[in-house]
């Protein structure tokens, strides 16, 4: 058997026939590891393909220009669609990744370049200031879907 068929064969076990590596391995006559090496394989030579639908579109060329401009290794940007509330945050919570794991510096610095580069035009429009002892009615607000905007809280003064 040539090499594309046997990557062609072993990916068509393993996908379409949903058989584990143990039983390909079994039915080949190789090892596990034989079997795990070719599907990776396959993909690498694009015998396979592996798609993913995400249920949200994507903006592809914000993401390469946020990649180059502050080497990332991997970067979602999402376009909303007119979601609103908690849809929309359902799924940056879904593909986003935490700041809180960046040291401070780094942080701020990165905070400090995307809020210049990607800042609206319009972001002191629909910007308001909340009180600390407001924060929970604004909350309810945004759950409910009936808060727009950007809400500052103002803590200690």
């Amino acid at each position: 058997m040539e090499e594309l068929d046997l990557l062609s064969e072993v990916a068509r076990l393993y996908y379409e026939k949903n058989l584990t590596q143990s039983e390909i391995s079994r039915s080949i006559h190789t090892s596990r590891s034989t079997v795990s090496r070719l599907l990776q394989e396959a993909r690498d030579r694009r015998v396979v393909e592996i798609v993913i639908h995400y249920p949200w579109d994507r903006s592809s060329a914000i993401e390469q220009e946020l990649q180059q401009k502050f080497q990332l290794n991997n970067v979602r940007v999402l376009d909303s669609r007119g979601r609103k509330g908690n849809e929309a945050l359902r799924g940056v919570a879904l593909l986003g990744i935490d700041s809180v794991l960046m040291p401070i510096g780094p942080r701020r610095a990165l905070w400090k370049q995307i809020g210049g580069v990607f800042r609206p035009p319009h972001l002191d429009e629909i910007t308001h200031e909340v009180e600390l002892a407001d924060v929970v009615s604004v909350i309810d607000e945004v759950r409910a879907g009936r808060y727009s905007g950007r809400a500052v809280v103002r803590v200690g003064g």
